[in-house]
């Protein structure tokens, strides 16, 4: 299992040692690999637990990557917004079957990965954009 997670790493362009990713989010979204990976991420965070968990800081660097449009991104420099300012990552800037995929792992994540025990969870950082997504759905009425 360790050599399948060398070779997806090296084929995500990720540096397990910096928690970083070599390519910008948009030559990223490009990538077939990266098709192929989130095409099939939500069945097996799903299905294999065990590979799950053993992805899943790459797992959640690479959702919260993804939609950046900044190019540095890293476990210390996420690409969080401050308080205060307008977030410059968006998941329109995945494609329609992307966007979905990125839904459906997100929602594996929420629901089947215990949120006390996981050290890449615990930060919150995919729960801020769960909670951004759920913002967009918000409806204001007028009085």
């Amino acid at each position: 299992m360790s050599t399948v997670l060398r070779y997806l790493n090296y084929l995500l362009s990720y540096n397990p040692l910096d928690k970083s990713f070599f390519n910008p989010p948009h030559k990223l979204r490009t990538s077939v690999v990266l098709n192929a990976v989130m095409f099939h991420l939500a069945e097996v965070l799903d299905y294999n637990t065990q590979m799950g968990t053993s992805m899943m800081h790459m797992i959640v660097l690479m959702l919260q990557y993804l939609p950046s449009n900044r190019r540095i991104a890293s476990s210390s420099g996420i690409g969080l917004p401050l308080l205060g300012t307008i977030p410059d990552y968006s998941l329109w800037l995945l494609e329609p079957h992307v966007r979905h995929q990125w839904l459906m792992a997100l929602l594996v994540i929420l629901y089947k990965v215990p949120l006390d025990k996981n050290d890449c969870i615990t930060d919150g950082h995919p729960l801020l954009i769960g909670f951004s997504i759920d913002s967009m759905f918000l409806l204001k009425c007028k009085v």
